[in-house]
């Protein structure tokens, strides 16, 4: 699942507690230039066109040496976010962890308590648990993701929770507890249809049917995946409906599968099979 961005440049780059002794004062033209860069970085890794990827690292990486220069743990913790970001986003998940875990270190040096520090230290942790994920340390995931809840909770960022929700009930489900998994995501449906987040709650529906059809209720299952589907046709997303239709095919391989739930898969068969030959 792709979880996204800090969402932190509205708030304001040094915060309110001052900087660590000894450290260098921003200038205003550094600040100025290291949120040039790093906005310059987005929109490159956003297009994700050409050389979009080496443009959007260049960037962020000279927006970090600026940080690092001041020693601003907010804007250390920003460059680092777009990094992970850029790193997840090509595949590079130990990237990913690496970053995430840099702009921890630098919250935890700063001391610092500020709420645009704990915002950035709850997209950090939401990021290295989903990195964790991604590279099979269910475990670990489910650490940093429980720690990325209870900031959203303390910061009162509703979206955050259910984001946070969506990615433990994942985890969760890998790590073979359905009942588990299907509470989570339930919690983090609610705060997205709350939200219209369509993407999301189409994503947790596919997760919560995987879930379900570990505990054998293919029926239920089969009910989220057409919801999801519902959804990936209405943002007219391709490779989602592509996605969902694969999945609906292998449950027909399912000895399990409920006779009515069969008839009604087996209806979208010609959909179902393009799929796979894609």
């Amino acid at each position: 699942m792709h979880q996204q961005a800090n969402g932190a440049n509205s708030t304001p780059l040094r915060p309110p507690d001052g900087p660590p002794p000894g450290a260098k004062k921003a200038s205003v033209a550094d600040q100025e230039l290291h949120a040039q860069l790093l906005t310059r970085a987005q929109n490159s890794l956003d297009e994700g066109l050409g050389d979009a990827f080496e443009v959007a690292e260049f960037d962020a990486h000279h927006a970090l040496e600026i940080a690092t220069h001041v020693q601003d743990a907010h804007l250390e913790m920003q460059a680092y976010g777009v990094l992970s970001e850029i790193c997840e986003s090509r595949g590079d998940h130990y990237g990913s962890l690496n970053h995430a875990g840099c702009a921890l270190k630098a919250a935890e040096a700063s001391e610092q308590t500020s709420i645009p520090i704990q915002r950035l230290k709850m997209h950090a942790n939401l990021t290295k648990g989903n990195a964790c994920s991604r590279l099979g340390d269910m475990q670990a995931a489910v650490e940093f993701q429980r720690a990325a809840m209870d900031l959203s909770v303390e910061l009162k960022d509703e979206q955050a929770t259910g984001r946070c929700y969506g990615a433990l009930g994942y985890s969760y489900h890998a790590l073979g507890h359905p009942h588990l998994a299907t509470e989570c995501m339930s919690k983090g449906q609610a705060i997205f249809l709350k939200y219209n987040d369509l993407p999301s709650l189409a994503v947790s529906y596919t997760h919560t049917a995987e879930a379900l059809m570990l505990t054998g209720d293919s029926r239920a299952a089969l009910q989220f995946q057409l919801k999801a589907l519902d959804i990936a046709h209405r943002l007219g997303d391709v490779e989602m409906q592509r996605s969902i239709l694969f999945i609906l095919g292998s449950y027909r391989r399912e000895e399990g599968l409920a006779p009515q739930s069969r008839a009604f898969v087996d209806q979208l068969g010609d959909h179902i099979e393009f799929a796979e030959q894609c």
